[in-house]
């Protein structure tokens, strides 16, 4: 079967651990790390459940790499295994550079959320956003990234969800009315040096904020 191009790395992150998957040919781009676990991906979609495993219950690894020619393919099979849950989020920057972080559930985040059934990825971003900030936002067209994470479900099992992500900014003063009933307790501007610093914070979006949140990378 021959697969439409795509993505050559995905990077999931699986109970604070990382599962990568990457093209063998580009194997040499990964970092070597400790307690890294490399391995080709030999088409057996439920060896991809033992991998999960290893990242969900031991400490063993803090990596698991998978490699083979078609990235794309075992990013595929991996998803036919879990539960899909498409979302959508927003790097929301004021006029200074400053990224609006949100304060929900204990943890740093940035405002993002599930899309609706028949909803374009960028529709759900600029609602989910507005609905968790009580901005007015605007957007940019093209998404800036898009990132993915695996946690349980007590009734859809195992997911797989993918966020992707839009920069925005918005239209006046910057104050929020954060959305209470989804668990955020404040929203805080902050230049994305400092933001880097908070803590906790999920890896995923520590990752976006430093590589989207320059000031260079302004709209």
């Amino acid at each position: 079967m021959v697969m439409p191009k795509g993505r050559q790395k995905y990077e999931i992150r699986c109970n604070g651990r990382t599962l990568l998957i990457t093209s063998t040919g580009g194997l040499s781009s990964v970092t070597v790390r400790e307690r890294q676990l490399v391995m080709p991906y030999r088409g057996r979609k439920r060896e991809l459940l033992q991998y999960l495993d290893m990242l969900e219950k031991s400490n063993r690894f803090e990596q698991v790499v998978l490699h083979g020619a078609e990235p794309k393919k075992i990013y595929l099979d991996l998803r036919s295994l879990c539960t899909w849950v498409p979302a959508s989020g927003g790097l929301i920057q004021n006029a200074q550079g400053e990224i609006l972080l949100i304060f929900r559930n204990g943890i740093w985040d940035l405002p993002k959320g599930k899309r609706e059934t028949g909803e374009t990825a960028k529709a759900a971003a600029l609602r989910e956003c507005q609905e968790e900030t009580g901005l007015q936002l605007t957007m940019v067209p093209e998404k800036i990234d898009a990132t993915w994470h695996i946690y349980r479900d007590k009734q859809t099992g195992r997911c797989l969800k993918k966020t992707n992500w839009y920069r925005m900014s918005y239209i006046g003063d910057g104050k929020c009315t954060v959305q209470e009933d989804e668990g955020i307790q404040k929203a805080e501007w902050a230049n994305p040096a400092d933001a880097l610093l908070k803590d906790p914070m999920y890896p995923n979006i520590r990752s976006l904020i430093s590589r989207y949140g320059s000031p260079a990378n302004e709209f």
